[in-house]
C-alpha cells in the first residue's frame, strides 16, 4: 500500500503570500473575504504555521485563480523557458523530435527486415 504524500507547510504558506500578493490584495481584503475576525489566521497560514481548513483553502484558491498545483508547487523549481525562446520555436522543436522518433522508428523496421531476410 503506498503512503500518503506529504505537503511543504511553509511551501504553501509562501505560494499563498505570493499570489495575494501577485492579485495585490491587502491581509484585510482576505480577511474580509473568508469572514474572519481577525487576520492572524492569514499571518498564520501565510508564514506556514497553519494550514488553512478545507473551506478557507478552496476559497482563496478561487480569490487567487490559482489550481491546487499552484499552491503546491514550487516556482523556484520551475523550468524557466530562456527568454529568447518563442513558443513557435518550441513547438517546431517538439514537431522535429516527433518526426525525428518516425524516422528511427522506419528504419529501425527496414533494417530488421533486411537483417532477417539475409540471415534466413
Amino acid at each position: 500500500m503506498k503512503h500518503r504524500p506529504e505537503y511543504d507547510i511553509k511551501l504553501i504558506g509562501r505560494n499563498l503570500k505570493r499570489f495575494r500578493k501577485a492579485k495585490k490584495l491587502s491581509i484585510n481584503e482576505v480577511r474580509e473575504y473568508l469572514r474572519l475576525g481577525s487576520v492572524q489566521a492569514i499571518y498564520k497560514y501565510e508564514s506556514g504555521s497553519n494550514y488553512p481548513p478545507a473551506d478557507a483553502m478552496f476559497a482563496l484558491m478561487k480569490l487567487y485563480e490559482i489550481s491546487l498545483g499552484d499552491l503546491l508547487s514550487d516556482p523556484e523549481e520551475a523550468q524557466e523557458t530562456p527568454e529568447n525562446f518563442t513558443v513557435p520555436d518550441m513547438i517546431s522543436i517538439d514537431m522535429a523530435v516527433a518526426r525525428h522518433r518516425i524516422r528511427v522508428k522506419k528504419y529501425r523496421r527496414l533494417y530488421l527486415r533486411h537483417t532477417s531476410s539475409a540471415a534466413g
